[in-house]
């Protein structure tokens, strides 16, 4: 995807910083990204929470389609950027795994995979 002009390398958590200390070390330079969940900066960020999980909430395919078709990604960054953190807010779904469809019922695996 970059030509091999991107080179990255990843360390195990809690390597290079401890896991609340991500947001202070990317922004201030001292590691070059990190990858850790908004809820943490509560104490530093009132609104952090709300790009995290949030109970009742929505699921990940609705939250990160606001993120990117309704302004969400703005609010996301603008929220970093007012509190004085130095970031690119660069949002990642992850996935679960699907379950061993053999050793469930064909009807209950559909009724959980379905989108």
């Amino acid at each position: 995807m970059s030509g091999g002009t991107l080179k990255m390398k990843v360390y195990e958590p809690g390597k290079l910083v401890p896991p609340f200390e991500i947001l202070d070390a990317v922004s201030s330079g001292k590691i070059n990204s990190g990858y850790t969940t908004a809820g943490y900066w509560a104490g530093k960020i009132p609104a952090a929470p709300l790009f995290s999980a949030v109970p009742f909430g929505p699921e990940a395919g609705e939250y990160m389609a606001w993120l990117y078709y309704g302004n969400g990604m703005n609010l996301y960054q603008e929220m970093y950027d007012q509190a004085g953190f130095n970031v690119k807010v660069l949002p990642v779904r992850s996935s679960r795994r699907k379950p061993r469809v053999g050793s469930l019922k064909k009807s209950t695996a559909r009724k959980i995979w379905k989108v």
